[in-house]
């Protein structure tokens, strides 16, 4: 009789078939924040009323000029020109991630701050400060087209969206640089809300639309360290990329 042998080792199907458990936990971090954002924005409706009749008793504030400065300097043209330098500063420096970095920079700020135009350009919105009766016209007021007037243009703030997805590279990429694009982004959303050009709902959503659109581009490109393997480069945690140092932060 001839026996028979038993194979004790795993078939390849078994393994080659790994179980993936981080989809199910991205996909429900990504549900978590979805409903905290739009909590945030309900909040941000509610508090529309109030907030714009605090800024209006502000006219003379000794932080308006401030508000101001932030709100025409922080605008996508200037954007674009913070972006070429860094770009420019990281070709002199023969350093291909700074200008990736800042080519994201750009993408994401494009892409963030042209979606919120263009919807705020169909919600006909009223700005706080417009002398119209505060409400949502659509393309149409009075039987004429208020399409591309800017006191109907306030709903998500345009400004803010750039703003946001300027600095989601930064947030995402970097460690001690993230800290200051956070600190931007909020700044802008006050600047916006304090000069009286938006409501806190108008910045709010386009808070969420920037890093929502950030995210994506950043996603959809690799961080500009992720090949890096040169002496003294500190890995971002969870992020697979050194700070914008190029050194451990």
């Amino acid at each position: 009789m001839h026996s028979q042998r038993i194979n004790t080792k795993p078939t390849a199907a078994v393994a080659s078939h790994p179980v993936d458990s981080s989809r199910p936990a991205g996909r429900g971090r990504w549900v978590a924040l979805a409903l905290l954002a739009a909590l945030l924005l309900v909040a941000a409706f509610l508090v529309d009323v109030r907030v714009d009749a605090w800024v209006r008793t502000r006219r003379d504030s000794p932080w308006k000029p401030l508000a101001w400065f932030v709100t025409h300097y922080a605008d996508w043209p200037y954007l674009m020109l913070c972006a070429s330098f860094f770009w420019g500063l990281g070709r002199w420096r023969k350093r291909p991630d700074w200008q990736k970095l800042a080519l994201t920079m750009a993408l994401s700020c494009t892409l963030a701050g042209g979606s919120a135009t263009l919807v705020r350009s169909v919600t006909g919105r009223t700005r706080p400060n417009s002398p119209v009766t505060q409400g949502w016209y659509g393309l149409r007021q009075g039987g004429h087209w208020v399409f591309g007037q800017s006191q109907f243009q306030s709903f998500p703030s345009g400004h803010v969206g750039a703003a946001v997805g300027f600095v989601m590279p930064l947030v995402l990429w970097t460690r001690r640089a993230r800290w200051l694009g956070i600190a931007f982004g909020l700044l802008m959303v006050w600047s916006r809300v304090f000069t009286g050009y938006h409501h806190p709902s108008d910045t709010m959503a386009s808070l969420c639309l920037g890093i929502v659109i950030g995210c994506l581009v950043c996603r959809r490109l690799s961080s500009p360290w992720s090949g890096a393997r040169g002496p003294g480069e500190g890995i971002a945690p969870g992020l697979g990329g050194p700070s914008i140092s190029g050194r451990p932060a």
